[in-house]
């Protein structure tokens, strides 16, 4: 977790110089199929900055407690009820940003209209949006694609959050990143979290193996 954050802060302050506003309050969101763990990256992101955590799990339930029991999704779609749970996410949002707050939001993003909302409420803040895009490497689940303009750190989940049990010589790794990015030197775990190049062992060609027999 210490090396995403790093990664992570490298590429935020490079999109703050960007936008020449140093001091620009965060936007980091999560965004990923529905089995990963981004309730956890966000949980785990904002303990680690200190933001507040507006979670859409909380706000459903919130909105689920306050309903009539004898009410049923007839009355309101399940789609006018998801607009409703981010329709409340953004307004939380908003009200902390305009105190000039950073905020860790967990949303599903399953719409694209939502991040594009969510890019538009950075623009208007003068804020920046950091979409962490939770085991994107299954594009079959990741659904559309993070536009180019929005600042974005793919990670896979399953390697951040490793189980106890680590195998010798991994090569994984939880966070992609360019050619130009060296994995980190004083990891005291010895695991390389940073993707590191594919192998360019050589193989023998057939006709070698046969004169070595």
């Amino acid at each position: 977790m210490e090396e995403f954050k790093a990664v992570l802060e490298k590429r935020i302050l490079e999109a703050r110089q960007e936008m020449r506003l140093p001091d620009a309050p965060l936007i980091i969101a999560t965004k990923g199929p529905s089995l990963s763990s981004t309730s956890r990256v966000a949980r785990e992101l904002a303990d680690a900055y200190k933001h507040p955590l507006i979670d859409e799990d909380d706000i459903t339930k919130a909105l689920e407690s306050i309903r009539p029991a004898s009410s049923s999704r007839t009355n309101i779609s399940d789609e006018h009820f998801r607009q409703l749970i981010f329709e409340v996410l953004y307004h939380l949002a908003s009200s902390q940003l305009n105190r000039q707050i950073s905020v860790t939001v967990n949303t599903a993003l399953s719409d694209r209209a939502y991040l594009d909302q969510l890019a538009s409420l950075a623009r208007s803040m003068k804020a920046c949006l950091v979409i962490i895009e939770c085991d994107a490497q299954d594009h079959q689940k990741a659904g559309y694609a993070v536009p180019g303009d929005v600042l974005k750190l793919p990670v896979n989940t399953e390697l951040l959050f490793p189980s106890d049990k680590v195998i010798s010589g991994d090569r994984s790794t939880a966070i992609p990143h360019t050619e130009s990015e060296e994995p980190h030197q004083d990891n005291p775990s010895g695991k390389v979290l940073l993707q590191s190049s594919p192998s360019q062992e050589k193989v023998p060609k057939e006709s070698d193996r046969k004169k070595n027999q």
